[in-house]
C-alpha cells in the first residue's frame, strides 16, 4: 500500500531510485558484520551435516516463497496503477473488469499446479521455488522495456493533455 501511495505521489523514478539507494546503503552495512565461527555439533558426521544444511535450506526457500508473494503483491499495485494511467477514462471500467477477470481466473489454475507440485516434490521444496523464482526474475526482465515504453508514452500523453489544454484556454 505505501508503494502504491509513493507511486501515486512522485512516480516511479523517484520511488525505484530511492530503492536502489536504500538497496545499496544497507548492502553496505554488511561490510560491518563480524561472526565468530560456531562449532557446528554434528562431531564431524558429514552426512549429518548435510541432513541439517538441506533442512535449513527449505526453511530458506519457503521463507524467500512468501517474500515472493509480498514483491509480486507489491508489483501488482504499481501494475494496476499503470493500466488505469494508461487507459481513456471511458473505458476505464471495461479495462479493469477484464484484468480483475483474468488474474481472479488464473490465481485458482495456479494454486491447483503449484499444489500438484508440492505434493509432488515435497521433500524437494526447492525443485520447485528455485525455477517459479528464475521464471519471475525472467518476466520482469523481459518487461523492463514494456513498462519503459509505456510510462514514456503516459508522459507524452500528458504533454499532450497538457499542450490542449493550455491552447484551449487561450482561445
Amino acid at each position: 500500500m505505501l508503494g502504491g501511495v509513493l507511486y501515486a505521489a512522485f512516480g516511479l523514478k523517484p520511488v525505484m531510485d530511492i530503492s536502489v539507494v536504500w538497496f545499496f546503503i544497507t548492502a553496505s552495512f554488511e561490510c560491518f558484520i563480524r561472526l565468530r565461527r560456531q562449532p557446528t555439533g554434528h562431531g564431524g558426521n558429514v552426512l549429518r551435516v548435510i541432513r541439517h544444511d538441506f533442512i535449513i535450506s527449505i526453511k530458506f526457500n519457503v521463507a524467500a516463497f512468501c517474500g515472493m508473494q509480498i514483491a509480486v503483491s507489491i508489483f501488482s499495485v504499481f501494475a494496476v496503477s499503470l493500466i488505469q494511467q494508461n487507459t481513456p477514462g471511458d473505458l476505464i471500467g471495461k479495462v479493469m473488469a477484464c484484468t480483475s477477470a483474468v488474474t481472479l481466473c488464473a490465481q485458482p489454475a495456479g494454486q491447483t499446479v503449484y499444489g500438484f507440485l508440492f505434493d509432488g516434490f515435497r521433500e524437494a521444496v526447492f525443485l520447485v521455488l528455485t525455477p517459479t523464482g528464475a521464471a519471475v526474475c525472467l518476466i520482469g526482465l523481459l518487461f523492463c522495456g514494456v513498462f519503459r515504453k509505456m510510462e514514456s508514452a503516459c508522459q507524452a500523453c500528458g504533454n499532450q493533455t497538457e499542450k490542449v489544454s493550455s491552447d484551449s484556454g487561450k482561445e
